[in-house]
């Protein structure tokens, strides 16, 4: 659930211990400092550490929604006007994605301006953190993410299921089973976050009835 903010979630408290960090996907091909240069990430530090007490709280509670796979519902109940599950996600990746500015005919302009700030307003200083890692370039921070969610799905958790003698078919942040391996196959999957993050997020699960020739065959 919540798949992207996640990883974003992880990818700010990166940032923010980035010396103290352990985890084993900095040690591949996924280099904040590479991605997004040195000043960047000092800039996003200085973000989240300026007011403790405001700021971390704020990255803290976003967190703590994403991980209870809650935060798109969190965000309707906090958004001044009826709004769709459907709508929220669309949003956060305009929020999450789109360029900070823009400028056509000598006219300076925010893209979806109104969305980001409804987010801003609710995650002042995760709003604030997305900015400065888009300012160089705002593809950065998408194919980051991207890359971070493949090296979970493809090379760790595909790699770990295989090995436990189950083979799954990916397809983004998901990975499609046979209904007998269930139990093991969450098992993997939590580690394989458990040993990566030292968190657990939550999952969507559900069966589907689609044949197996239906799903080689698209």
């Amino acid at each position: 659930k919540n798949s992207q903010p996640f990883f974003l979630s992880q990818l700010l408290n990166n940032i923010i211990n980035i010396t103290h960090s352990t985890l084993c996907y900095r040690n591949r091909f996924l280099d904040e400092y590479v991605t997004f240069g040195i000043r960047t990430l000092h800039s996003v530090s200085l973000i989240n550490q300026k007011g403790k007490n405001s700021d971390l709280v704020n990255l803290r509670l976003f967190e703590k929604s994403v991980l209870k796979g809650k935060l798109y519902d969190d965000f309707i109940k906090k958004y001044p006007e009826n709004i769709t599950r459907k709508q929220v996600k669309n949003i956060m990746f305009k929020v999450l994605f789109s360029r900070n500015v823009v400028y056509k005919n000598n006219i300076r302009f925010i893209p979806f301006k109104k969305e980001k700030e409804v987010f801003a307003n609710v995650f002042p200083s995760v709003y604030k953190s997305v900015e400065v890692l888009k300012s160089k370039d705002h593809r950065r921070l998408a194919i980051y993410l991207q890359k971070l969610e493949s090296y979970i799905f493809i090379d760790c958790i595909a790699k770990r299921l295989v090995e436990a003698g189950i083979i799954p078919l990916t397809l983004h942040d998901s990975v499609i089973i046979e209904t007998e391996n269930y139990h093991k196959a969450l098992s993997v999957i939590k580690n394989v976050f458990l040993n990566n993050f030292g968190v657990i997020p939550s999952f969507h699960i559900e069966k589907i009835k689609t044949t197996q020739k239906q799903l080689y065959n698209g």
